[in-house]
């Protein structure tokens, strides 16, 4: 006797009544079209990637227009000439104001 003898065998079935494999692909189409799409993607997966990866590394630049640099030298000028924590004679006209009453 051998083992064979004790497992259960599947019936055999004449080949026109056996339903093919859910994924059979005779033609072989099926298979090319997946690898295909699987290296697009990758390759695309990759490219944003490294993408990503670059905008971590690169810093950003911000071209800022000539108006609002020459706003900016105008307002670095005015700052020298009245650093904070000076008063200038404007400031003290309340003074005089109160003063005259």
């Amino acid at each position: 006797m051998d083992i064979s003898d004790y497992t259960p065998r599947m019936p055999e079935f004449p080949p026109e009544q056996v339903t093919p494999f859910v994924f059979s692909d005779p033609s072989g189409k099926r298979w090319p079209r997946l690898r295909l799409v699987l290296l697009i993607g990758g390759v695309l997966f990759f490219l944003g990637a490294v993408l990503f990866v670059q905008t971590l590394f690169v810093a950003p630049k911000m071209n800022v227009p000539f108006s609002l640099r020459q706003l900016k030298g105008q307002l670095r000028a005015l700052q020298r000439e009245n650093p904070a924590g000076q008063l200038s004679p404007a400031s003290l006209l309340w003074q005089k104001f109160s003063a005259t009453r």
